[in-house]
């Protein structure tokens, strides 16, 4: 293939479309050519550029507008082209703001390039500012770019309009409280929205002083009023004051607004009145104490608000002008001026103090006038009251010393006395009394002008001889007049006393003996009359009789007062326990009172010696063998003497034949000194005769100076060859079942010529004679050449075990007298032989979940003593603390046979439904006892029939309150719905929480906070199974519980079961009188952080929470309260499930639920309808149960808190009678 270009040339002329031949030719005649020539077709690209000379156009209104139509560029045309124009709607409008154009063609040729259009805009004589229109190019042409392609022309509004206020040029006028300006359009028609400023300016009128200023823009509607107007609020219209002015202003940057008048001037009238006086009408002043009296005029009613002035003139009364006051200049009166910043003025009167003592009260007036127009004066008089204050004195000496019989009491007047005055002088007892120590005085005194100043009264004084401290009373002066100032008012008048009183001791000499241990020395009045206290020394000094060691030296200081004439003080005496002579010691009496004399002022004391020596012999009989040769007398003597002491020891001589003691004879003396012994010897002689007994010398002590046997003893001298007998052993064992008895042998040491004679005789210790063994009374006879005897004892068998050691004893005597007893008891111990043995009573126990199970043991046997068994427990599937209370136990069993004791071991409930739980109880082996079968008893913890849930709910104040709606169902379900009411009621009152089918709850608040109450007590009102109403009752403090008034910690009977814990109360009462279905409720005493729902502040408040468990709204009717609380979702919906039987249908049912915002699934729903809840009477609604008609609290879903809806719930107390239920259990059907 071959090409052949061919160049296209650009002329710049707009043409249409070009063409030109090419064509093939053959240089060969064999070369065929098909197709010999084409065409080339020459499109033209050249453009031309038309459009608006401008693209905005300005006219005005009535006018004609050349818009002009070109070429933009030079291109060259080559052939016509076409555009058209055409106009539109902006703001202006075609046929009224001006006339349409188009839809034109305009033409351009290579000689025409230009074309004009006229626009005629129209006049419509209404003001309405610019209006806009647009103008546009369209062209088919493909040579044709159009730019700029549109335009816009402003027609602009050449009509004006005129405005001005409605009352044209006047002065607005007024007296508030506004002024009100009203505009209007007085010419030309306002076809737009004009916006107009507004404000105000000062005359003598000032902003916010008397008016409100305004600087407001106010726009006129074209479509609206055409008569707008402004109110200027005025302030203090009710002052009193001069006529102000101000002026309002209106302007405008709207061309087309002539304002006419636009300064229109405001005048404020003032037609306030205002009352103006003296502050008070009597004034009152005192002559030399008050140098002047202010007088003052005020405003008394009204406001002031500008200066105004009057005048206040005086006026002699009684009291002259120059002479008592000095008054105002002239009748013109003195000017005072008033204003808003000075609501009072005053001027002052001179008071002239004349220094003379006056009675009477002398007075002027006051009056006062203005001539402010609308001003009252009221009060315009005042009354001055001018009183005399000069006054005189009365003085005297302190105190005054009676003499001669007599006191002088002298009163001086000192000031000058215009008139007659009066003083009382009267005499008041103190120490000294009257009559009988001075004459009792009551004296008037007048002093008089020009009289004597000074006068002087006698008061008679009685001398008594007694002899006493100085006796005082007091002279008193008073006047009643009140220009008379008694200086002295209390003169102490003194009584001088220099009798005197004798004093001695009323014994020269005492006498004591020294076991007597004190010896008491007394003083007396001896002469004068005693009338005053009066101390004297007594005090003791040695005479034969030592300090220290024959008596305690004593220093006494004895007192005396009247009535008592005698006074003593003790000596102590020293029993010093040794023989001695009489001893003396002396006492003095000293004073340092000049009106005591002291005679007799001295005294002896004799001491006399009671002490002894004991001489004795020391020991009541000497023994001695007949293998002794010299036996010895051994005499002491005891105490300790100053003397010497001389006894003589004599024994008769003995009439027993070959005796082997002589003479015992011998004098002793014991010098002094203290305690000492000496003995007496004498001579033993062994006859050679065995076995011929015992030989007794009776030996005397005698004292030769005074005569008498001191003592006496004896002298025994035994044969050597005594036989000795004793129990073979000291103590014997036997266990009580033992029938052979009990074998107990006595022993001789060597063989006798006579037989000796044994007896033995028991003796209880611990065993009883008759129970524990046969009382034991027999002799034994042992032959001479005997050496071993036993006898048989029989013991008993008491058949009790724990029985202490058993014992008594054998004792022997022996005859003949020469035979000697070694050994004389023996003990016997009777050993216990019976055994205790302790079983379970029971294998088996079950409880219920929550409840307690008592497990007893018995023991077999009667028992000397109380026996303590152990048992402790053990967890098999259960766990100690958290199903229940386990650990160790110990039973106290009694003594008598067959005895079972038992211990009662909790159960603790749960949130949880579990199978049978079981833990065991252990007999503990002991060593009293022995442990037989059973030793272990299985407990079997069964679930309760409802699960009791804990109070889970969140902490608020109720939005609403409903009652229940809860199917029977529920109520045997496998869970069912735990309710906990936190409604917090009105402080200090009873709130009603449930009403059941027998049962009334009621709680009492306590306010925390401003905004929170919380419970402090429960009162619950319940009908037993018997039909009898019970009053429980629970306090937060110490989480008290009590039934019908008695305080109790467990209290079952007749269905009704209280038991306290330590911090929680659980209840269960019938409901409706059945016993098969308890209401079960919790009441815990908790410390708890409640949040206040208006502050915020958490609080740790002590409460009550209320739980029921189970067993509430045994009957449809039933009601009860819950409370919304804060951040929990209430949902209500139309109720569409079943109706119970002749429930109307004539109104909506609302389902209200409460979802718990933990569990979901939980949740408490109440129906309503309309405003008021339903209330349908059933079998088990009786007296009382108001609640359940009209309630009020719940509006709306979102209803706020209520206020004061909780009235139909307040109770009176704790179990007010507005819940109490009679006998329900004949009237109850079947739920």
């Amino acid at each position: 293939r071959l090409c052949v270009p061919v160049s296209i040339l650009d002329d710049g002329v707009i043409t249409n479309t070009l063409s030109f031949t090419a064509t093939l030719s053959a240089l060969s005649p064999r070369e065929n050519i098909n197709s010999i020539s084409t065409t080339v077709i020459i499109q033209n690209t050249d453009k031309i550029t038309i459009g608006f000379s401008t693209n905005q156009y300005t006219t005005p209104e009535g006018s004609t507008l050349q818009i002009q139509v070109t070429t933009q560029s030079n291109t060259v045309l080559g052939i016509p082209v076409t555009v058209n124009i055409s106009s539109s709607d902006i703001t202006a409008l075609a046929s009224k703001n001006y006339v349409s154009v188009g839809p034109q063609t305009l033409t351009f040729t290579q000689g025409n390039r230009v074309n004009n259009i006229n626009l005629t805009t129209i006049n419509n004589n209404i003001v309405e500012g610019t209006k806009d229109l647009s103008l546009a190019l369209t062209s088919s042409d493909p040579a044709v770019v159009l730019s700029p392609s549109s335009a816009v022309v402003k027609i602009t509004d050449i009509d004006i309009v005129v405005l001005e206020p409605i009352n044209g040029s006047q002065t607005v006028t007024t007296d508030g409280p506004n002024a009100t300006i009203c505009y209007g359009i007085t010419s030309g028609n306002l076809g737009k929205d004009v916006t107009f400023n507004v404000k105000t300016i000062d005359g003598s009128a000032v902003a916010q002083k008397d008016y409100i200023p305004i600087n407001i823009q106010m726009v006129f509607n074209a479509s609206g009023s055409l008569n707008p107007c402004v109110a200027v609020q005025l302030i203090n219209t009710t002052v009193y004051k001069n006529p102000t002015n101000f002026s309002v202003i209106i302007t405008t940057t709207d061309g087309s607004v002539v304002i006419k008048n636009g300064i229109v001037p405001v005048v404020i009238n003032n037609s306030a009145v205002l009352t103006i006086g003296f502050d008070q009408i009597n004034y009152n002043v005192v002559e030399g104490t008050d140098q002047s009296v202010t007088l003052c005029a005020k405003v008394l009613a009204g406001t002031l608000g500008t200066n105004i002035t009057a005048s206040v003139s005086t006026q002699p009364g009684s009291a002259l002008d120059g002479q008592d006051y000095t008054g105002s200049n002239g009748s013109s009166g003195v000017t005072l001026q008033l204003s808003p910043s000075q609501l009072q003025s005053c001027f002052s009167v001179v008071i002239i103090d004349d220094a003379i003592l006056e009675d009477s009260i002398e007075v002027f007036t006051a009056l006062l006038i203005t001539s402010a127009p609308r001003v009252t004066v009221q009060p315009n008089m005042a009354t001055v009251s001018i009183r005399d204050n000069d006054y005189v004195n009365i003085t005297s000496e302190d105190t005054v010393l009676a003499d001669e019989g007599e006191a002088l009491v002298t009163l001086q007047l000192v000031g000058v006395l215009g008139r007659n005055v009066t003083v009382v002088l009267y005499t008041v007892d103190q120490t000294a009394t009257a009559p009988d120590n001075y004459h009792s005085t009551n004296v008037t005194m007048t002093f008089v002008p020009n009289g004597p100043t000074q006068q002087t009264v006698s008061i008679y004084v009685v001398n008594d001889m007694v002899s006493r401290d100085p006796l005082t009373f007091v002279a008193m002066v008073i006047s009643t007049d009140p220009a008379v100032r008694v200086i002295t008012q209390r003169i102490l008048v003194t009584i001088p006393n220099n009798n005197t009183v004798t004093i001695g001791f009323t014994k020269s000499l005492y006498t004591v003996s020294e076991q007597e241990g004190v010896v008491t020395l007394c003083t007396t009045v001896t002469n004068g009359i005693l009338g005053r206290q009066v101390s004297i020394t007594m005090a003791t000094s040695d005479g034969t009789a030592l300090d220290g060691s024959d008596y305690q030296s004593t220093t006494s200081v004895l007192h005396f007062v009247p009535g008592v004439t005698t006074a003593c003080g003790n000596v102590s005496i020293i029993n010093d326990q040794t023989l001695e002579s009489k001893e003396t010691l002396s006492a003095q009496l000293t004073t340092g009172d000049s009106r005591v004399i002291l005679n007799p002022f001295t005294t002896n004391v004799d001491i006399i010696d009671d002490d002894t020596v004991n001489i004795s012999f020391t020991q009541p009989a000497y023994y001695y063998y007949t293998t002794n040769t010299t036996g010895y007398i051994v005499i002491q003597k005891t105490g300790n003497s100053d003397i010497q002491v001389t006894v003589l020891v004599t024994a008769p001589p003995s009439a027993q034949p070959n005796p082997s003691v002589g003479v015992i004879s011998g004098t002793i003396t014991f010098p002094p000194g203290g305690n000492t012994v000496q003995s007496v010897p004498f001579s033993i002689t062994n006859p050679g005769i065995a076995l011929k007994g015992v030989e007794t010398y009776n030996v005397s002590l005698s004292n030769p100076s005074q005569g008498g046997v001191l003592a006496q003893t004896s002298v025994v001298i035994m044969d050597t060859n005594m036989v000795m007998v004793q129990f073979e052993k000291p103590s014997y064992s036997v266990y009580e079942n033992n029938t052979a008895g009990l074998v107990v042998c006595v022993t001789k040491d060597k063989v006798t010529a006579v037989p000796v004679m044994v007896t033995i005789v028991s003796s209880p210790i611990t065993a009883v004679e008759g129970t524990n063994y046969v009382a034991v009374s027999t002799t034994v006879t042992m032959a001479t050449t005997s050496t071993r005897e036993c006898f048989t004892v029989t013991e008993l068998d008491n058949h009790i075990a724990l029985d202490p050691t058993l014992t008594f004893a054998l004792s022997l005597t022996a005859t003949p007298t020469s035979v000697v007893a070694s050994s004389l008891r023996s003990i016997v111990t009777i050993l216990d032989t019976n055994v205790v043995t302790v079983t379970m009573v029971q294998t088996n126990y079950s409880v219920a979940e929550g409840q307690s199970v008592s497990v007893c043991a018995v023991k077999d046997v009667t028992t000397a003593r109380r026996l303590n068994v152990s048992l402790n427990t053990q967890g098999i599937t259960a766990t100690d603390g958290q199903d229940f209370t386990g650990g160790s136990f110990v039973l106290l069993f009694d003594a008598t046979p067959q005895n079972t004791k038992c211990v009662v071991i909790a159960t603790l409930p749960d949130q949880s439904i579990e199978v049978p739980e079981t833990f065991v109880v252990n007999l503990l082996p002991g060593s009293d006892y022995s442990v037989g079968n059973p030793s272990t008893s299985s407990v079997t913890i069964n679930e309760a029939l409802n699960v009791e849930m804990a109070n889970d709910t969140v902490v608020g104040d109720p939005l609403f309150s409903v009652p229940l709606y809860t199917p029977l169902t529920h109520l045997f379900g496998a869970i069912q719905p735990a309710l906990c009411y936190e409604v917090h009621g009105r402080d200090n009152v009873y709130f009603n929480l449930i009403s059941d089918g027998g049962v009334s709850v009621n709680a009492h608040y306590q306010n925390i906070s401003e905004n929170l109450n919380v419970i402090d007590q429960i009162g619950i009102r319940a009908v037993d199974s018997k039909g009898s109403i019970s009053n429980i009752r629970v306090d937060l403090t110490g989480c008290a519980s009590s039934i019908n008034g008695t305080t109790t910690t467990l209290y079952q009977a007749d269905g009704i079961l209280l038991r306290k814990y330590s911090d929680r109360v659980r209840v269960s009462v019938p409901n409706c009188g059945r016993n098969s279905i308890q209401l079960v409720m919790w009441v815990m005493c908790q410390n708890n952080q409640l949040m206040d729902p208006v502050t915020g502040n958490t609080l740790t408040i002590a409460m009550i929470k209320f739980v029921v468990a189970r067993g509430l709204n045994l009957s449809p009717q039933s009601h009860g309260l819950i409370g919304q609380f804060w951040n929990v979702p209430v949902d209500v919906s139309i109720y569409t499930g079943p109706l119970r039987a002749g429930s109307s249908t004539a109104y909506p049912r609302y389902t209200i639920s409460v979802a718990h915002p933990l569990s979901p699934a939980r949740s408490f729903t109440g129906i309503k309808y309309t405003y008021n809840w339903e209330f349908e009477k059933g079998v088990c609604l009786y007296a009382g149960n108001r609640q359940a008609g009209p309630i009020y609290e719940v509006e709306s879903p979102n209803d706020p808190v209520i206020e004061g809806s909780y009235t139909n719930y307040i109770m009176s107390d704790a179990f007010a009678t507005d819940f109490a239920y009679t006998r329900f259990s004949p009237k109850c059907g079947a739920p």
